[in-house]
């Protein structure tokens, strides 16, 4: 039996072209991405999206809305949560409370409005750069990782924390490869050499754990991530622990992952 086609129906008609801003394009982009999967995970076949963009005192505004259901007042207060999800199937509950931070960041903003049965708004306000030295001056410092040409394995069991991370190295001028399973991460290390793996902790088979232990017995061993949760504890050091070089908590800024790339010195 083949699986059903969904359609969606695409509005841009009230959108209008905006000044410049200042921004790391990868992860503005990231923002409309999670926002955009979101509203198509929740609706049925036939919703529609609908962009508008337009400028106001100093800044753009981008909005985003959709004709899912609409969010009770308590989903609305948790919408930007890390790990909370409406949609058990699907995702990782991170996208909106990521997005919320890069917002943050760029010292934008990122509001929802919702009613029951009246569809979701989401609004992203961002500053306009007015002189030519702020279009030089970038608010989200140190995004640039200082190796060349790195090859990045991502091991996660969420598909949207593996398409971010892959577009986010892609789009600084590295290579990115992502597995779901410890297993697959062990076939790409098998045939490939990589000089920075991201690892997970809870997989589904094989555990971050696992895969650590069996980078550290490479000749040739790449650097090492553990990626947790923020609920998630690292086992207490022990004498044959496996090493790894840094840890860092989901859901996670960039520019903080940069900051622990570029003290690797890689």
């Amino acid at each position: 039996m083949g699986s059903r086609s969904i359609y969606y129906n695409i509005d841009v008609d009230g959108t209008m072209e905006v000044p410049i801003i200042i921004g790391n394009e990868s992860e503005l982009r990231e923002v409309f991405i999670n926002i955009k999967n979101n509203a198509m995970d929740a609706m049925e076949s036939d919703g529609r999206l609908s962009f508008l963009a337009w400028q106001n005192k100093g800044n753009i505004f981008i909005s985003i809305s959709d004709t899912i259901e609409g969010m009770s007042d308590n989903v609305k207060k948790m919408a930007f949560e890390p790990f909370y999800t409406t949609i058990l199937t699907k995702g990782s509950g991170l996208g909106l409370s990521m997005s919320y931070g890069i917002m943050k960041r760029h010292s934008g903003s990122i509001e929802v409005q919702s009613e029951k049965g009246e569809g979701t708004t989401f609004t992203l306000r961002l500053p306009i750069a007015v002189s030519p030295a702020q279009q030089t001056e970038s608010p989200v410092k140190d995004q640039k990782i200082r190796a060349k040409s790195l090859n990045v394995l991502v091991m996660d069991d969420m598909e949207d924390i593996r398409s971010m991370m892959e577009i986010f190295f892609v789009d600084n001028g590295h290579k990115a490869k992502s597995v779901d399973s410890g297993e697959r991460a062990i076939e790409a290390l098998k045939s490939e050499t990589f000089d920075l793996v991201l690892c997970d902790i809870v997989m589904p088979g094989m555990s971050g754990y696992e895969v650590v232990e069996l980078l550290n017995r490479m000749e040739e061993k790449p650097k090492i991530c553990m990626m947790t949760g923020w609920n998630e504890k690292i086992k207490e050091k022990e004498e044959n622990e496996p090493k790894i070089n840094f840890i860092i908590k989901k859901p996670f800024e960039f520019s903080d992952l940069v900051k622990h790339i570029n003290d690797l010195e890689i």
